[in-house]
């Protein structure tokens, strides 16, 4: 699927593809005639594993060591973290199912964790974003791939299995 929008006077378009025969959905952007002033873009995608995110959600973030949060109820927050691997995961501890997300970890500046409260007026509800920011290169095409890993049981199973579709990137730096 393609999709495009006109954000502030920017071109951004997306390509949605679930791979075949895997729980691989890929979303690939891409940056076109941005505007001077966009010289950073967040990938947002709301993230809700299983029926609610509540605290039985736990995420994982391979930083200089393994972080791990979990949704505070009370309040909205963030959290950024500067990733050795291009990776974060999620799981909900009362379903049992897993979501990884991956990217080009060197593509991207930092991890940054949102969890909304219903108190945040322009979206009165609880979820979590995963997003990593980037750099948006002048007077090009910038292209950045997000992909999104589900399956049943423990985050570490699916890590693994992630780990052998080829698609973990190692921080260079």
């Amino acid at each position: 699927m393609r999709l495009w929008a006109n954000i502030h006077g920017s071109k951004i378009e997306k390509f949605i593809s679930l791979w075949g025969g895997s729980e691989i959905l890929e979303v690939r952007y891409a940056m076109n005639d941005m505007v001077p002033s966009i010289t950073v873009i967040g990938i947002n995608p709301l993230i809700e594993i299983g029926p609610s995110t509540g605290p039985e959600d736990i995420y994982y973030f391979p930083a200089a060591e393994l972080e791990e949060r979990r949704p505070k109820l009370e309040r909205y927050y963030g959290d950024m973290f500067f990733l050795k691997e291009g990776w974060a995961a999620g799981y909900d501890t009362e379903m049992d199912i897993s979501l990884i997300v991956g990217y080009p970890v060197n593509d991207a500046m930092f991890m940054h964790l949102w969890n909304n409260h219903p108190d945040n007026t322009p979206t009165p509800y609880y979820y979590t974003e995963l997003q990593p920011w980037f750099k948006v290169k002048p007077k090009t095409t910038t292209y950045f791939s997000y992909y999104l890993f589900g399956r049943d049981g423990d985050w570490k199973a699916a890590l693994e299995e992630f780990k052998q579709l080829g698609l973990l990137t190692i921080r260079s730096n």
